[in-house]
């Protein structure tokens, strides 16, 4: 105990005071300057950089400086983003960080976004540059309020979990992306009867402007249990997508197996059949 009290009551070696004074002003200074920037100033840029990122049109209401465990960063408030299809997505708070990203090096400046939005959370890192990329996660999207395509006669329910590595070049998003939505509910006009999951767990791998493939989807609910895959072509924003999908379905449920034939569809034993899509989303031929 002697020896501790001795050690902290000693003074601070001298080549010691020539390190942690220089350091402690150096921080003191940062903290003062980070404090002090004109974040409200930077809302425009930002808003510019995102808008040219998303494809869509952003804006920020106001800027504010934050403390993160990753470092100084900040939060911008009521953010508004405007879709190409005019879907409106409100955010509040996104928070933004400069990221520990090797991506620096090369001149490409990297930052760490987490979004709070009325769709749900998306948290990555996003990288600026000549083809701007996004990686990260996003959890707990209603996608009852996703700016999905419009489809006559489609509806979709649940919440929806994945990851991506995206680029997002002037030709359109392109990369993998894997999701997984939960206790939701399938509606569509081909269909007699609304379709409710437990699961949906897909694996996609997105084209650009025109294409999505299907790499692998399960689908499992009370009723129904299907898997496929294919790819999604889409010929122009105004009009639907072409669909070239392999499907192999089991209908579970006897009642619904037995609606299904009567409406032309062959089932074997088990209620399983195996059949291909084409067509649109809104007017699909099995095949």
């Amino acid at each position: 105990m002697d020896r501790l009290i001795a050690f902290l009551t000693a003074p601070i070696p001298r080549p010691l005071l020539w390190v942690l004074v220089p350091t402690a002003a150096l921080a003191l200074v940062t903290i003062f300057v980070f404090l002090r920037f004109p974040f409200g100033e930077f809302a425009p840029t930002l808003a510019r950089q995102l808008s040219q990122s998303t494809g869509g049109e952003v804006l920020i209401g106001d800027i504010e400086p934050q403390w993160t465990i990753g470092g100084p960063g900040m939060a911008a408030r009521d953010v508004r983003v405007v879709m190409p299809d005019r879907t409106r997505i409100d955010v509040d708070p996104l928070t933004i960080r400069p990221a520990w990203s090797t991506s620096w090096l090369g001149g490409d400046p990297a930052f760490k976004l987490t979004a709070l939005s009325t769709l749900g959370e998306v948290e990555g890192t996003l990288e600026l540059g000549d083809t701007p990329a996004w990686r990260g996660d996003f959890t707990e999207i209603d996608l009852a309020l996703l700016p999905l395509p419009p489809t006559e006669g489609f509806a979709i329910e649940g919440l929806l979990t994945g990851e991506a590595d995206l680029s997002l070049g002037a030709d359109g998003i392109r990369g993998p992306l894997h999701f997984e939505a939960v206790a939701g509910r399938l509606d569509h006009s081909a269909l007699p009867v609304g379709i409710e999951f437990d699961q949906i767990r897909g694996d996609l791998f997105l084209g650009g402007l025109q294409n999505v493939e299907i790499q692998s989807l399960e689908f499992a609910g009370p009723i129904i249990e299907a898997s496929g895959k294919g790819t999604i072509l889409s010929q122009s924003p105004e009009q639907e997508p072409s669909l070239d999908l392999e499907v192999e379905i089991e209908i579970k449920n006897p009642p619904l197996r037995a609606m299904l034939e009567g409406m032309g569809l062959p089932l074997g034993g088990q209620g399983s059949s195996r059949f291909s899509i084409q067509g649109t989303p809104s007017q699909p031929r099995l095949q």
